[in-house]
């Protein structure tokens, strides 16, 4: 799958409202447990990209490999974020 594919399955409120704010938390967290943008990150990867692997044991917050892959992943579709936000803001703007 696309990262761009993967970006969708965030709804355009929690991109805007938690993803995308003045804190930038996907290029300010770090895979360190204790990390307040790590962990929303996470819950966000596990309402939203993955549901089904939210109650499997092999996908927890406390796996230090599942937190890097979940980092590694927002990083690499910030961009798709960003797009996704400006077009989201346009058409927006565009019901007005």
């Amino acid at each position: 799958m696309k990262l761009r594919e993967i970006a969708k399955r965030i709804p355009d409120n929690v991109r805007s409202q938690r993803l995308l704010t003045e804190a930038d938390p996907i290029n300010n967290a770090n895979e360190y447990s204790g990390n307040e943008h790590m962990q929303l990150l996470f819950t966000v990867w596990g309402e939203f990209v993955e549901p089904n692997k939210k109650n499997d044991k092999s996908f927890n917050y406390g796996c230090p490999y599942c937190r890097k892959r979940v980092l590694s992943n927002f990083k690499a579709m910030y961009n798709d974020l960003v797009e996704l936000e400006n077009e989201y803001l346009l058409l927006k703007s565009l019901k007005k």
